[in-house]
C-alpha cells in the first residue's frame, strides 16, 4: 500500500523483516518483475533462510523461482525459503523447487494462508532442504485484519 511505502520501518521496501536479536543478512535482487528483493538471513553456520516476496505474474514466478533455486542450491548450509509465493494457480508451479526431491514444501498442504473473496489459497510457503525435513514445523496463525495469516516457523535446534 501507498502508506506502508511511504513509512519509517518500510519506506521503499514493503517486505522486510524484523528480529529480536541482530542477524546477518544479505539484500539480492532478482532480475525479473517488480516484486524482486529477497533476503538471505544467515539464522547460523548450518542453516540459511531466504525471505522473498514473489510476482503476481505467473511467467514471471517461473523465471524467479528458477532464479531462487540456483541461489539455494549454491549454498553450503540447509536453505529455508519462506515468503508469499503467489502461486494462485497451485503446487504444481513449484516443480522448480521441489520436483527433484532436494527441497521440501513443510506447510500443511490443506491449510491455506490466503483468502480473496471467500476463496482460500495455499500463498505463503515455507520450503526447506530435504535435510531439514520433520524438522521444521509451520504453524499458521490466523490475521483477522490480513488477508494474509502469518507463519510461525519452528526449526528444531534453533
Amino acid at each position: 500500500s501507498r502508506s506502508l511505502q511511504r513509512g519509517f520501518f518500510t519506506r521503499g521496501k514493503c517486505n522486510g523483516f524484523m528480529a529480536k536479536q541482530e542477524m546477518l543478512f544479505q539484500r539480492f535482487y532478482l532480475s525479473h518483475g517488480s516484486k524482486r528483493l529477497i533476503y538471505r538471513i544467515q539464522l547460523s553456520e548450518e542453516r540459511v533462510l531466504f525471505f522473498t516476496h514473489l510476482s503476481l505474474k505467473k511467467d514471471v514466478r517461473q523465471l524467479q523461482l528458477q532464479e531462487l533455486r540456483v541461489m539455494a542450491d549454491n549454498e553450503q548450509a540447509q536453505v529455508i525459503i519462506a515468503g508469499d509465493f503467489n502461486i494462485f494457480a497451485g503446487l504444481d508451479e513449484l516443480n522448480l523447487l521441489l520436483g527433484d526431491g532436494k527441497y521440501m514444501l513443510a506447510n500443511d498442504r490443506a491449510r491455506a494462508t490466503f483468502r480473496l473473496f471467500g476463496r482460500k489459497y495455499l500463498l505463503d510457503l515455507c520450503i526447506v532442504s530435504s535435510g531439514l525435513a520433520g524438522k521444521v514445523q509451520v504453524e499458521v496463525i490466523d490475521q483477522p485484519f490480513s488477508d494474509h495469516d502469518a507463519l510461525l516457523i519452528h526449526v528444531e535446534g534453533e
